[in-house]
Order: structure tokens, then C-alpha cells, then sequence
């Protein structure tokens, strides 16, 4: 605290300074003051003089208020940032106190909702700018905002009577553990309504055309299918009446790849169709396997070694077709193959591949880069395009990494297996 020395100056000071004349004067001031150690504080000095005995006489008490400035300093601030962030919020803000009446609003509020401050101020405004089938909502706002802070999409009412979609939000303004009032605020999102509004038509008019596609390619689908099996039959009994005729066998085998090749691209067709409309689920990679080697009437005496069992991803029905379209492949163009192998790999990186060889001929350098495009390959199948775009679905990536001549390696490198 100040030294004696410093005291007695500073009473000197203010009786000669600051008192004057007139007995018992009184007064208090406050002082930034430094302590011997160097520290800066405030002190605050009541000072009274008065006249006995035609000598002057002065009592003072000095105080240390330190605490209490910066305390002031920081209600200060936080007023001035309270005060900017109403005052210059780009949305519309109001103040309430305890009763809901309003105590302020922003200049945003006035320009947004065309109301003075005076046309409002002392008012409800559940009153003023919400719509009557709202106010059951309103109320229970201002019930919940009192004990938490509350959002909501809502509907409110201009000056002019035109209505609005607002995003409100309310939070009460608590001062030494005290609710003084309340803040809300408004955010037009009349526009982003306006866009939701569109896209749900967009895609009822989308789910409708989905379908009416559906229904029609799968009726059509099964009447074509029923059409290509009388082809087909009547084809058979063609070449056995005609068993003599090279000529003719030849156009007849012509017929039955074209129908074979029909029947692929209608069976592509209603795979492509259900990407996308299945829910993903924890799948056993060793079952799939085991399913899509079970649609093989003839394996053609390949051996088929299963590594994957207990290995699960989260996939949905149709990644059996990936491993159905690459064990196809491989009984096709495979020529030479007598094995294929199915394993897992797990990755330094977190992630996991699924790797997928057979000892075959491989796939040519330079056609590795067309791979996976649609309608690309040595006939007309879609497999390999359609494995491709199950991955994408999973959020998978699938290169083939072989060597010309030593087999295929497809790598499927798993990213999102949670």
C-alpha cells in the first residue's frame, strides 16, 4: 500500500487543491496509483477538512479498488461487444426483457420487418409478427426459451401483412446468474424453403418417372425374355432337323450367340437398375464367393480357392455380381487357367484390399486403360463396366494389376469399411 510519506502529500494535496474554505467539505476521488514493488492499482480517497480552533484539520480513508475497475473494465467491454454484435448483426435481433415486451431491436429488424423501434418498443411482439395459427407454437417458444436456448423454422408476419419463412433462434441474457431479458433472432430463408420446395417436386416427378421406368423395363424385360426362349427353342429343333447342313448349323449358332448376347445385356440392364435402391449391410465376403461359384454350371475343371470367409464389408445383394462377372471372365478369356484365387490384404494405410488373380493369359498393356469402359471387351459384355460402378457405389476403387501372359489381378482396395 502508499507509504506514509506519500499519504500525508496526497492530503496535502487535496486539502489545498480540492476542499477550499467552507468546514466539514467532503470529498472522493479515485487515482491510479504505483506501489513500491512497481504495480500499477487504483485507489479511491475520501477526504474531509474542517476548521477547529482556527486551525485546518483533515480526515481521509483510502481504499484499494483495483478489483473492482477491472471489473468495470470488463463489464465495459462485454456491453461494447454485446452492443456490436446486436447493433451490427446482419440478421434481425431483438431484446425482451423478463416479460417478453421489447427493449431494442436492430437496424436490420426495422428494414426486414418495416416496423419502427417505437412501433414496437414496450410491446409483445408475438403480438405484432406472428400469425395466428402460430401462436400456440410462439408461446411455447418463450416457455422453453427461459431454461435453454431454442431454434426453429417457422413462419412470420411483416408489416404489411405479407408472411415470411425465418429461421428463429432465442436464447435468454443472463448477468451475475440472473435472466435479465432475452435475444432472438430472425434469418430469412425464404429463398432455401423455396429451393427444398422445388426439389421435393423435382423428385416426385423423379420417383414417379423411376417407376414408370421400372415397370415398364421390367414387363418389357420379361416379355423379351419370353420371346428370346421361343427363339431359342425353336432354334434347337431347327439344328437337329437340319443336322446335315454345316451351312445352316453355322447361321443357326449365329442366332443363338445373338440371342445369348440379348439376354447379357437385359440382365445387365436389370442389375444397373437396382444400384443405389438397396440398403448397405454387413455382408460376408467368403459367402458372396461361395454364391456367385454356385450359379456355375461348369467350372470347366478350374479350381477356385476361397480365402475370404469371416471377412465382412458393408455392401448390399449385388456385389455378388462382381465376383460372378470376374470368375465369368476368366472361364471366357482366361484360355489356359486352371486356378483362381480369391484373398484379403490389409494395408499399412488403414485400408484393405480385395484381391482377386487366376493363372490365366492375362490382359493385354494396352488395353488395361479401357478396362472398365462400358461396352468395352472382347464381346458384348457389360461386367467388367458394371463391376466397376458397384465399387464407385461402395465408395471402393478397383484397378487390374496383372501381367500379360502371367493372369489378371484385380485389386479392390476397400476404404469404408467401418
Amino acid at each position: 500500500m502508499l507509504s506514509k510519506p506519500e499519504i500525508r502529500r496526497l492530503l496535502a494535496l487535496e486539502r489545498f487543491r480540492e476542499v477550499g474554505t467552507t468546514p466539514f467539505t467532503a470529498k472522493t476521488v479515485e487515482l491510479p496509483f504505483l506501489k513500491a514493488n512497481g504495480e500499477s492499482i487504483f485507489v479511491e480517497v475520501s477526504m474531509s477538512a474542517f476548521k477547529q480552533n482556527g486551525r485546518w484539520n483533515a480526515v481521509g480513508l483510502i481504499r484499494n479498488i483495483t478489483e473492482r475497475k477491472e471489473q468495470e473494465k470488463l463489464i465495459m467491454e462485454s456491453r461494447q461487444k454485446f452492443m456490436a454484435l446486436f447493433s451490427e448483426n446482419p440478421e434481425a435481433v431483438i431484446f425482451c426483457d423478463k416479460d417478453f415486451r421489447v427493449v431494442d431491436v436492430n437496424s436490420r429488424f426495422i428494414k426486414f420487418f418495416s416496423y419502427s423501434l417505437d412501433e414496437v418498443k414496450g410491446k409483445s411482439l408475438n403480438d405484432i409478427i406472428v400469425p395466428e395459427d402460430r401462436n400456440e407454437e410462439a408461446d411455447l417458444i418463450d416457455e422453453k426459451v427461459q431454461n435453454e436456448f431454442v431454434e426453429c423454422n417457422t413462419i412470420r408476419i411483416r408489416k404489411d401483412g405479407s408472411q415470411v419463412n425465418v429461421s428463429m433462434s432465442a436464447a435468454p441474457v443472463i448477468v451475475n446468474g440472473n435472466v435479465i431479458g432475452y435475444i432472438k433472432v430472425y434469418k430469412d430463408i425464404s429463398d432455401i424453403v423455396t429451393i427444398e420446395e422445388a426439389l421435393n417436386r423435382a423428385l416426385q416427378k423423379t420417383e414417379l418417372l423411376n417407376e414408370k421406368l421400372n415397370t415398364i423395363g421390367s414387363f418389357t424385360r420379361h416379355d423379351v425374355w419370353n420371346k428370346l426362349s421361343a427363339i431359342n427353342g425353336y432354334t434347337y429343333l431347327i439344328k437337329k432337323h437340319l443336322a446335315g447342313n454345316s451351312e445352316m448349323q453355322g447361321y443357326l449358332r449365329q442366332i443363338e450367340e445373338v440371342t445369348t448376347n440379348i439376354i447379357r445385356i437385359l440382365d445387365f440392364a436389370k442389375t444397373y437398375e437396382m444400384l443405389g435402391n438397396q440398403e448397405l449391410a454387413y455382408t460376408d465376403v467368403g459367402k458372396m464367393i461361395q454364391d456367385a461359384v454356385s450359379l456355375f454350371s461348369d467350372l470347366k475343371g478350374v479350381r477356385i480357392i476361397n480365402e475370404c470367409n469371416g471377412f465382412e464389408v458393408l455392401a448390399d445383394s449385388l456385389f455378388m455380381e462382381v465376383f460372378h462377372n470376374l470368375i465369368d471372365n476368366s472361364l471366357k478369356y482366361g484360355e489356359k487357367i486352371s486356378q483362381i484365387r480369391i484373398y484379403v490384404q490389409k494395408n499399412l494405410d488403414g485400408t484393405t484390399d480385395l484381391i482377386y488373380e487366376d493363372d490365366g493369359v492375362g490382359i493385354e498393356a494396352d488395353t488395361k486403360k479401357m478396362l472398365f469402359q462400358k461396352g468395352f471387351g472382347k464381346g458384348t459384355d457389360y461386367g467388367l463396366y458394371l463391376i466397376q460402378r458397384i465399387c464407385d457405389m461402395y465408395g471402393w476403387t478397383i484397378q487390374e494389376n496383372g501381367q500379360p501372359g502371367k493372369g489378371v489381378l484385380f485389386v479392390i482396395r476397400i476404404t469404408t469399411n467401418h
